[in-house]
């Protein structure tokens, strides 16, 4: 199922499927350490993808066969750290910079004995790293006592004018002291945008580019001269407009923040947008297509997470947007694979600052499922509904998914400075993210739950195989944010 439907003003365009994470330095290192005498029931545990942009329990022996059969193959890998040790988002600097220096030697050292690691990602905040490796590669982490879990790296898929009076955010978007978020920031994980369209012009405060580059798995980095990694000005720009989807991030962050010359603007106006581009390029066959598409890894969308938090300490951030998922998922998903428990870590981190991640469901229509990394528990999960409050019928929907907004046939920015209308929980997902500017602007000091049952006991009832959610009304929010549900 293609995860946003697009019609360009004037003409129609075909559907668009897109293939789119207190102890000293020598305490920290010490405890991992220590892991390496533990017996064989710590063997990693292994999961491999599963097709369907999910992953499988397997055994060792499975993944050195796909090794094996593919030549290498690109792995997210949960280092063993120490039981417990392991602080809070609220630790002080010291004992965060302690963490980070412990984190920081053990993935050295563990990426020190893989023979042949290509495209190595490290992470700041959380004990994981991802690489590239060969069969020699995937033996050496099997083997080695400070390795928790390998999983193959998945790849995932990226998921106005009517929509925003809808749900009131303008009314509150023009109250005194709330001036449309100014001061507050929106991180977008997504395709990039254009940072000279007329509605994100001059707002853009931050960006980064996380991107692989990985000849086996056919993937071509998307970031400034195709490295890796860049926080430089530039790279939170929109990949190619050739590629199918570089229009996505754009059309999402005019949604949450667009501030244009008419009538198309977003739910907070004057918030200030970090643009994180996590897509690369891949080659026909590994599309399976006859043309080049995008898609993002998990290690990538951790890399922009991990950015994230680490931006908490020089930007007052209020949300994080992820329209973006894949696989099926029926309940939490948190500690299904080393990549989900690696995003699951970051989501409360970032909570424990105060900021939100909000997450899309989900575009197979189903009733059952929603897609990773939405299924996460401690995640923000967005639901879409129609202009006339009806759950949309291509939207997700469980007991998992948290707050509903408008996601069909909504108008934003696009590439070419121009305006089209996208529908998807892609688009609903922004709405909340824009909404808990304004929210943060009434409550700076209020928490992702504060605001979250705000939200939950307020907002138009809508229900769909007899499982009933708020689609957000951000004036009732407000109002039972400062006066109680």
């Amino acid at each position: 199922m293609p995860w946003i439907k697009i019609a360009l003003a004037g003409r129609r365009c075909p559907a668009s499927s897109v293939r789119l994470a207190v102890l000293g330095i020598a305490g920290l290192v010490m405890a991992a350490t220590a892991a390496s005498a533990q017996t064989m029931s710590n063997t990693p545990v292994v999961q491999l993808a599963d097709g369907s942009g999910g992953t499988v329990r397997a055994s060792a022996n499975a993944l050195i066969a796909r090794a094996e059969a593919e030549g290498r193959i690109p792995v997210v890998v949960e280092l063993r750290l120490g039981e417990g040790q392991e602080l809070g988002a609220n630790a002080d600097p010291s004992q965060l910079a302690a963490q980070r220096a412990a984190i920081a030697s053990l993935q050295r050292r563990v990426v020190a004995n893989v023979p042949g690691a290509r495209s190595v990602k490290r992470y700041a905040n959380v004990p994981y790293v991802a690489m590239s490796v060969g069969t020699a590669g995937v033996r050496a982490l099997l083997g080695n006592d400070a390795v928790a879990a390998i999983d193959e790296d998945v790849r995932v898929e990226p998921m106005l004018d009517e929509s925003v009076p809808l749900i009131r955010a303008d009314v509150v978007a023009r109250r005194r002291g709330v001036n449309g978020g100014r001061g507050w920031a929106v991180v977008v994980i997504d395709t990039g945008v254009q940072l000279t369209h007329p509605a994100l012009r001059g707002r853009i405060v931050s960006e980064a580019c996380f991107s692989t580059n990985d000849r086996s798995a056919g993937a071509t980095s998307l970031c400034p001269n195709k490295v890796p990694q860049s926080f430089a000005k530039g790279s939170g720009k929109n990949c190619p407009a050739r590629l199918d989807g570089c229009f996505h991030g754009t059309h999402v962050a005019g949604i949450a923040l667009g501030n244009p010359a008419n009538s198309f603007k977003g739910v907070a106006p004057n918030a200030d947008l970090i643009s994180m581009q996590v897509f690369s390029r891949f080659t026909p066959d590994a599309c399976r297509a006859s043309t080049p598409c995008i898609s993002a890894f998990y290690s990538d969308i951790i890399g922009a997470l991990d950015r994230s938090l680490t931006l908490t300490s020089s930007h007052k951030i209020a949300s994080v947007n992820m329209s973006l998922g894949g696989g099926a998922y029926t309940k939490a998903c948190n500690n299904d694979n080393a990549s989900l428990s690696a995003i699951t870590r970051l989501i409360r981190q970032l909570a424990g600052k105060g900021v939100a991640v909000v997450i899309a469901s989900g575009n197979n229509g189903s009733s059952s499922f929603i897609a990773a990394p939405g299924c996460i528990s401690d995640a923000v999960t967005v639901g879409s509904t129609t202009k006339s409050d009806q759950i949309s019928s291509f939207s997700n929907h469980n007991r998992l998914v948290d707050l509903m907004a408008p996601g069909s046939d909504i108008t934003s920015a696009v590439l070419g400075s121009r305006y089209g209308s996208a529908s998807g929980t892609s688009m609903a997902t922004p709405h909340v993210a824009g909404a808990w500017v304004l929210m943060k602007k009434i409550r700076p000091n209020a928490t992702v739950a504060d605001i979250q049952k705000a939200f939950q006991c307020t907002g138009k009832r809508v229900a769909r195989a007899g499982i009933a959610k708020r689609r957000i009304d951000v004036e009732a929010a407000a109002n039972a944010l400062v006066n109680g549900c």
